[in-house]
């Protein structure tokens, strides 16, 4: 069994201070790399009607890194590109 480490708030704080974001980002590439070793993505691209059709990869690891390891690891390294959007001031989206 693996053990687990501990990552301090800080470092997440270093790359982003809202934590709030860094989570949705690490998440949402977590969410990324499941759906790329559960799903034959060659396929996804041919198209279907319902996701009954889709066939999962049968060669599944178990001893393989967790998503969310992998997830927070490309984020501290800087290896996910993410920004930040602003929402449009109102009054602008009025005078026009």
């Amino acid at each position: 069994m693996k053990k687990v480490k501990a990552i301090p708030f800080q470092n997440l704080y270093n790359i982003n201070e809202n934590m709030y974001q860094n989570v949705i980002v690490i998440s949402k590439r977590s969410r990324e790399i499941v759906s790329e070793n559960v799903l034959d993505l060659n396929k996804l691209e041919e198209g279907f009607e319902t996701t009954d059709e889709i066939q999962e990869v049968s060669d599944f690891d178990p001893d393989q890194e967790k998503s969310i390891v992998t997830a927070t690891r490309d984020f501290m390294n800087k290896d996910i590109d993410w920004e930040i959007k602003k929402k449009e001031d109102s009054s602008e989206n009025d005078e026009k």
